[in-house]
């Protein structure tokens, strides 16, 4: 049955797709090419058993979640995503995903976290985001041991400090 044989092609094609989606989500998100804001890829990533709420890393208003497998993204593996919101009404609303600390505001931000060093990781950015990618951040993250962390921080875009 040709018919069947379809069926079964697009029942295996679905999840990557979905896959694939929510990665081209990620590096439009960590290549600044919009205001971050990483809810959508945090519950995609949830959805598809990539990460698991409820284990993440918590510090300084920032979330981590360990990959049940490493995400690669083109030639790179990272371990962990880690995220931050700054709108209040967004952490209230969700509270598994997010938390506000004492003192000042961490920004909305969405970040991949590597094993590698800071000059691989930017030698990565330069060739596998977008030629228009914005101000995006490549420097070590205290949260994960041996971590380098590349991310988008509304605070740090359109020339901000």
């Amino acid at each position: 049955m040709p018919g069947a044989s379809l069926l079964a092609a697009a029942a295996l094609w679905a999840p990557m797709a979905a896959a694939a989606a929510v990665e081209d989500m990620i590096v439009e998100e960590i290549a600044c090419l919009r205001a971050p804001d990483p809810t959508s890829v945090l519950l995609s990533l949830s959805d598809e058993g990539r990460i698991r709420i409820g284990d993440q890393v918590m510090a300084d208003s920032f979330s981590c979640w360990a990959f049940a497998e490493p995400l690669t993204i083109g030639s790179m593996d990272f371990s962990h995503v880690c995220a931050s919101h700054e709108d209040p009404e967004t952490v209230e609303q969700y509270p598994a995903l997010y938390f506000r600390g004492p003192g000042t505001s961490p920004g909305t931000s969405l970040g991949l976290v590597t094993g590698l060093p800071s000059g691989m990781v930017a030698r990565w950015a330069s060739e596998w985001l977008p030629a228009e990618a914005g101000e995006y951040i490549v420097e070590p993250i205290a949260m994960i041991e041996g971590g380098t962390e590349i991310s988008c921080n509304s605070l740090y875009r359109n020339g901000a400090p």
